[in-house]
């Protein structure tokens, strides 16, 4: 239930007496779970926020490109302090247009779950696959 408990919309939940919300707020990506590991993982960090997308200018556009760049900016940040050069490291991002507007970072409906899960497996396996290729060589 913290999971979910997005300020504003639902209340926080108390738990033997600490309180947890929604964690995406302050890290929706989280790449330092993995970053922080040494070793040779390859690692796909697959985000649905675009950092760099052109501003609509309409109240909508305006809303949505805030609500990217809040959430965007945290794993660019993240990626920046960790030395992902020397890593098997790939931050793709789903960019669906049917997503273009500002409320959907709040849009859990069955319909928008499946598109996004179905864009993201392609995403990945288009990923994956050049990775194989890759290794191959």
């Amino acid at each position: 239930m913290a999971s979910t408990a997005l300020p504003g919309l639902f209340r926080p939940i108390t738990i033997a007496g600490r309180t947890y919300f929604d964690p995406g707020l302050c890290e929706n990506l989280p790449l330092p779970a993995m970053l922080d590991r040494g070793g040779e993982a390859a690692i796909l960090a697959l985000d649905l926020f675009p950092l760099a997308r052109n501003l609509k200018p309409t109240l909508n556009g305006v809303a949505g490109r805030a609500q990217n760049l809040a959430f965007a900016a945290q794993s660019a940040r993240v990626i920046e302090q960790f030395d992902v050069e020397r890593r098997r490291f790939t931050h793709l991002v789903l960019d669906d247009p049917q997503d273009d507007f500002a409320g959907k970072a709040f849009d859990f409906s069955v319909k928008s779950l499946k598109r996004r899960r179905q864009l993201g497996e392609d995403l990945t396996e288009a990923h994956l696959q050049e990775w194989l290729q890759e290794g191959a060589k």
